[in-house]
């Protein structure tokens, strides 16, 4: 046991990680060592190619949407292209979230006893409680947020936290005239605590079994959040292990020896922040944080079996504090449809017509020529009012002549556009014309 102690302790880089190397016993050895195996396991699962993401990974298939949604403009593929893109998806996504935001969307409770009467007292209690709730967090602001990232990406996560207002209060010492002079004694007060519904990144959010999409039904749940050093510091300073955590992330020392970690991160954070994974089990009733690789939380161990920090201290349900909401649901599969991806092949495709419709409006008004003349030819050719003597139209011949837009041009664009509407709404109820 000895000699195992000393060699996990070996992984750790004190002197380049800024702070001291965690003291865990061999149980929690092992069991940190099981829930970053399971990490890695559940990332390389969903890096994966899938077909229902149309062979991407899903870090892909987020980028993409993302893009899409906000209308992204890529950089030119050659010097002659157009940097323009139609935007249409961008403006289906607005035109669904303004209608939805339109809808007078209110909880209501209704409670009955066990003879299937309703408590109508009780009911109109808690739904009074839940929308002051509501209120208190503005969530009317922050729904739009959510619905733009249900429709942008196919699905949106949202945690419900419990937040504390920390006020920091300074108060002078000493007050002279010149205040080049003055001292204070800085205070942190700490205000009232709440819970907040918060919507994260869908990339931050690892689940084991792709297959399944109730997340309810998931084994576990990993969250992945890069943070600033202080922010985290405010909620976790009181931990015993925070003097554990590494100032200065490194991985100049082996990432895994003999089935044990030491020092981990997911993805390198950049200076002064921190990487912080959260682990929930539902089934196992089981709560763990990780900042910057070191596990805050304690385990122990029950009929000879290591087990970890209970879920229901944080949720007295034992559910997972993470939803997730579903826009067009794929059977088997834990990911859903978004708007942009049932239309980013059109999409595509729109944009590369406007594209060369911009080229051929360019190659009508300045085409290609063949030089029959006995001279070379200014580059100013097609300016207006430029003079070149001793040249005749002869001298000229145009090398595509039927290279300007046609209306079957237009026609198949239009046909594009429209096939956008069938998969997303139509341009009716966007204002636009049809």
């Amino acid at each position: 046991m000895k000699d195992d102690t000393t060699k996990v302790s070996s992984l750790y880089d004190t002197q380049k990680r800024g702070a001291v190397a965690p003291d865990y016993s061999d149980n929690e050895n092992k069991y940190r060592s099981l829930l970053l195996n399971n990490l890695m396991l559940a990332y390389n699962i969903r890096e994966q190619f899938h077909q229902e993401l149309n062979d991407k990974s899903y870090s892909e298939y987020y980028l993409i949407n993302r893009q899409q949604d906000m209308a992204y403009n890529p950089p030119k593929r050659n010097a002659s292209d157009s940097r323009i893109v139609t935007g249409v998806i961008h403006e289906k996504d607005n035109t669904i979230l303004s209608i939805i935001n339109d809808m007078n969307l209110q909880p209501k409770v209704r409670i009955y006893d066990k003879d299937n009467k309703k408590l109508d007292e009780l009911s109109n209690l808690l739904t009074a409680r839940i929308k002051k709730s509501l209120t208190k967090e503005n969530f009317d602001e922050k729904k739009s947020e959510f619905f733009k990232l249900l429709l942008s990406q196919g699905n949106v996560f949202v945690i419900d936290e419990k937040k504390t207002k920390y006020e920091t209060k300074k108060v002078l010492t000493q007050n002279p005239k010149d205040p080049s002079k003055s001292k204070w004694t800085t205070v942190i007060e700490q205000g009232e605590s709440f819970c907040e519904a918060v919507a994260i990144p869908n990339t931050a959010v690892f689940m084991p079994n792709l297959l399944e999409n109730d997340l309810k039904k998931q084994p576990y749940v990993y969250m992945v959040f890069h943070m600033p050093r202080v922010s985290v510091e405010q909620v976790y300073r009181d931990y015993s292990r925070w003097q554990n955590v590494p100032k200065y992330p490194t991985k100049t020392v082996p990432p895994n020896t003999n089935g044990m970690w030491g020092d981990f991160y997911l993805q390198q954070p950049q200076a002064e922040f921190c990487e912080v994974i959260i682990y929930q089990s539902m089934p196992n009733n089981e709560y763990q944080v990780f900042i910057n690789g070191v596990m805050m939380l304690p385990v122990q161990e029950e009929d000879n079996k290591v087990v970890g920090f209970p879920l229901t201290y944080y949720s007295p349900a034992g559910e997972y504090t993470l939803v997730k909401g579903d826009n067009e649901k794929i059977p088997f599969f834990a990911y859903s449809k978004s708007v942009p991806t049932k239309n980013e092949v059109k999409e595509e495709v729109a944009n590369e017509l406007l594209r060369i419709m911009v080229h051929k409006m360019r190659y009508s008004a300045f085409p290609s020529i063949g030089n029959n003349a006995d001279k070379v030819l200014p580059s100013n050719i097609w300016d207006p009012s430029t003079i070149i003597p001793d040249l005749k139209s002869s001298d000229l011949s145009i090398l595509n002549p039927n290279g300007s837009i046609t209306q079957s041009d237009f026609s198949f664009y239009q046909l594009i556009l429209n096939s956008i509407d069938d998969t997303s709404i139509s341009r009716s109820l966007e204002g636009t014309q049809t």
